[in-house]
């Protein structure tokens, strides 16, 4: 008789230690969900600003054209391909390019490049994931450079 008080005991103990863990150990699992999503819009966001400086480079030398061509780039990549699937990514702050080239700046010297940055921040609690309450930013910045005939014109420098 006393094997079965023990056997009982030890039943409602493994009872008490599931109660107990069994939240941590879904809120873990949760939470590496929300690393693989980061990852992955962390991969999307870097994909889409690379097109967007590659694009930067595409107008003709001090051209406006530059930045719409990186903004439309940037958002037929990153806004319509991850932002769909993606209700979890609250903001997309303003595409920012910079460079010499794009300012118009003619020079011998194509090692300047043009640079392109965004951030993004994200909310887990938008993607109905429970337990998951941090809202990590994500901010890149992508190069590109201009080869050396857009950047003499067309002619020899």
């Amino acid at each position: 008789m006393r094997r079965l008080r023990r056997q009982r005991a030890s039943g409602g103990q493994a009872i008490v230690e599931m109660a107990l863990l069994f939240p941590i150990l879904i809120a873990l699992v949760f939470n590496f969900i929300a690393i693989m999503l980061q990852v992955v819009a962390a991969a999307e966001l870097q994909s889409a600003m690379s097109l967007a400086a590659s694009s930067a480079i595409q107008a003709d030398l001090g051209s406006s054209q530059g930045v719409v061509l990186a903004q439309e780039a940037f958002n037929a990549t990153f806004k319509q391909g991850l932002t769909q699937a993606a209700p979890y990514i609250v903001s997309v702050s303003a595409l920012k390019c910079t460079g010499d080239y794009l300012q118009g700046i003619e020079t011998s010297n194509p090692s300047q490049p043009v640079s392109c940055t965004v951030t993004v921040v994200e909310n887990f609690a938008n993607a109905r994931i429970p337990f998951i309450f941090w809202k990590p930013t994500l901010t890149v910045t992508a190069v590109a450079y201009p080869p050396p005939v857009r950047y003499c014109g067309g002619g020899a420098c």
